[in-house]
């Protein structure tokens, strides 16, 4: 009778084995670690909860040991997005010490949800990563994104001061623009002061506190009287700041050079 007994648990051994490796690693991540080849991380993941688009941006840290027989040196850390800026050292980690990787996240241009990954790569090799990183969480939108906007002109917010006019064709250029003040701000300006071959609105003709619009100048050439100057200024009316601090520029003629920007270089 123990003949068959001897031939099931020899039977079932290979089955316990998997079970008996998981149950040692857990061991390990019980002590605040998981188990990854040579880098053994307290954690893969990090949630770093909901922070405002506005906001500061948020910083977190993944803490590793180096778990081989030699030095361990992190030489290069790749991420899914230019927003989570990893922050790292590349002196060599003896065995059995710690050391650890930080990410900054720009969250500013980003609302909703978060899920990056980040890619770390050690002297062990440089074709693929040691570990694979995760960072979580959400980003509450903005409800006045300020730093879309490149210029100020009081409570009045451009991302762009100038537009360029070809001189040769029908033309309508737009400036977005944003009211970041606590009142509404109407728009204009001396029509006596511009060529007629111009003409400028604003859209909607008043915006609200926290508000987008767009500053419209339109071009039309069959209105040109001489010749037209390369540069031309518009002095915006209803901002309550000096006229060298509220003056638009439309540039005539072909350039060759990318002389605006729709959208602003991200500030982080």
């Amino acid at each position: 009778m123990k003949f068959p007994v001897i031939l099931i648990c020899v039977f079932l051994l290979p089955a316990w084995l998997p079970g008996l490796r998981a149950e040692g690693h857990s061991g390990l991540s019980g002590t605040g670690f998981s188990p990854v080849p040579e880098m053994s991380f307290d954690s893969l993941s990090i949630d770093i909860g909901r922070i405002e688009e506005d906001g500061e941006p948020a910083r977190c840290v993944f803490r590793w040991k180096n778990c081989s027989g030699s030095p361990v040196s992190v030489v290069m850390v790749r991420t899914t997005c230019e927003c989570l800026v990893p922050e790292f050292s590349t002196e060599p980690v003896a065995p059995g010490e710690e050391s650890a990787v930080a990410f900054v996240y720009h969250q500013k241009g980003h609302p909703g949800k978060i899920d990056r990954k980040a890619f770390v790569y050690t002297g062990l090799s440089s074709s693929s990563p040691t570990a694979v990183l995760e960072v979580k969480g959400t980003v509450v939108p903005s409800t006045r994104p300020v730093w879309q906007y490149r210029y100020r002109m009081g409570p009045l917010l451009l991302r762009q001061t100038m537009v360029r006019i070809s001189g040769n064709e029908l033309q309508v250029e737009r400036i977005a623009c944003m009211n970041d003040g606590e009142s509404g701000l109407s728009l204009s300006v001396d029509s006596s002061a511009l060529p007629e071959c111009f003409s400028f609105r604003c859209e909607p003709g008043v915006i609200g506190p926290g508000e987008t619009g767009d500053i419209v100048i339109s071009f039309d050439p069959g209105k040109v009287r001489g010749s037209l100057p390369d540069e031309i200024p518009v002095i915006l009316q209803g901002l309550d700041t000096s006229a060298g601090d509220r003056t638009l520029k439309i540039m005539i003629g072909e350039s060759s050079e990318e002389v605006l920007s729709a959208y602003p270089v991200k500030q982080q």
